[in-house]
């Protein structure tokens, strides 16, 4: 397999990999030198990844297997919370509130709002479409996440195909 990375490394100068060699006014100006390049490489990254996503989105593609690498568009999702509300005429306060799913508002030093965790809430959607709905009503869609890992030989053989 072709070593990918080294082959486009270039040589480096002793003095990068001896700082404590260097004068002040010289490592600050191989700071600077590093920081206009990190930009550079990285506006690079972001243009590549944006490239793939693109092509990904176009296909439809959520997942995209190419030797050695594995790209992965995943979506993060936010909810409304007060868009839950009617979920306490649906089911009953006092179960949410058990199972953690939420918090009434109450006294404390100061008022506290009432609160919702959709992760414990999520399991109440299996009691009927009207409760879907209003949880999925509140559900607010993040943006695309793309993800590139390197593939190990283990999971080549996971099932995906490079």
């Amino acid at each position: 397999m072709m070593d990918y990375i080294s082959e486009r490394k270039e040589p480096s100068p002793a003095c990068w990999d001896h700082p404590n060699a260097l004068e002040i006014p010289e490592l600050f100006a191989r700071w600077k030198q590093c920081q206009v390049e990190l930009e550079t490489w990285q506006m690079r990254l972001t243009a590549i990844r944006a490239a793939i996503m693109q092509r990904m989105e176009a296909s439809g593609a959520t997942e995209l297997p190419c030797a050695p690498f594995l790209a992965t568009i995943t979506r993060r999702a936010s909810y409304a919370l007060e868009a839950l509300t009617p979920l306490l005429e649906l089911l009953p306060e006092e179960e949410l509130t058990a199972a953690g799913a939420y918090t009434p508002a109450h006294q404390q030093t100061i008022t506290v709002t009432a609160t919702w965790n959709v992760t414990k809430l999520k399991p109440f959607s299996k009691r009927g479409a009207a409760i879907q709905a209003v949880i999925e009503a509140a559900r607010i869609e993040g943006g695309p996440q793309l993800r590139i890992q390197e593939r190990t030989a283990a999971s080549d053989t996971a099932g995906h195909d490079g």
